[in-house]
């Protein structure tokens, strides 16, 4: 099975330090870590997980498979669709 390291033109070590700053960035700025399973695309009956590093440490898989999430923004994003939502609704009424 292919990994994505083995695709990566940098050595473990930089793609190690890059994960760590991501992690350092994302706990300076308050985001929220959120692993997602990533599957393979293709076959609909079999649910492949994709694997990202050569030697498939779970840690390791985890780290490359967390998204980090600005919850304070996506809050904000919601207010502000609900308020186009209550001005859409009243739109329609007034008509």
């Amino acid at each position: 099975m292919d990994y994505l390291e083995r695709v990566c033109n940098t050595n473990l070590s930089k793609l190690s330090l890059i994960l760590h700053e991501i992690r350092v960035y994302a706990r300076k700025n308050q985001l929220k870590p959120s692993v997602s399973d990533y599957k393979q695309w293709g076959n609909k009956n079999k649910k492949i997980s994709l694997r990202f590093s050569k030697y498939g440490n779970p840690e390791i898989e985890k780290q490359y498979s967390t998204l980090y999430v600005d919850v304070k923004r996506i809050g904000q994003l919601k207010e502000m669709k609900q308020k186009e939502a209550d001005v859409s609704d009243i739109q329609v009424k007034d008509e």
